[in-house]
């Protein structure tokens, strides 16, 4: 029996020791999981934000087209208003004169 204490004992000393050493290494892995949850977050938190640059990036890429485009055909509009109103004068002065046929001739 006095094997079985002491073989006891020992397996109570060597789990106190172990369990000793254990916990400054328990300690450390619970705030190397603390930095490692912040870091996911950091991580998340940066992804966004690139997301959103390339997005407002893109944005304004389109409303830069859309600007440059949008006066272009303004400008093309008035000019095709400018010839539409020059055709409407001609073809009534066509339309008059077709209407006087002796100042065509004469």
């Amino acid at each position: 029996m006095v094997d079985q204490e002491m073989l006891a004992a020992m397996e109570q000393m060597i789990g106190n020791k172990l369990r000793a050493g254990l916990e400054p290494l328990e300690m450390k892995i619970g705030k190397l999981d603390e930095r490692t949850q912040q870091l996911e977050a950091d991580t998340r938190y940066v992804k966004i934000v690139q997301a959103g640059n390339s997005i407002l990036h893109r944005q304004d890429s389109i409303e830069k087209c859309y600007a440059d485009t949008s006066a272009r055909y303004l400008e093309q509009k008035e000019r095709i208003d400018r010839l539409a109103k020059e055709i409407w004068r001609i073809s009534d002065a066509i339309k008059e004169r077709e209407g006087r046929p002796e100042e065509v001739q004469g």
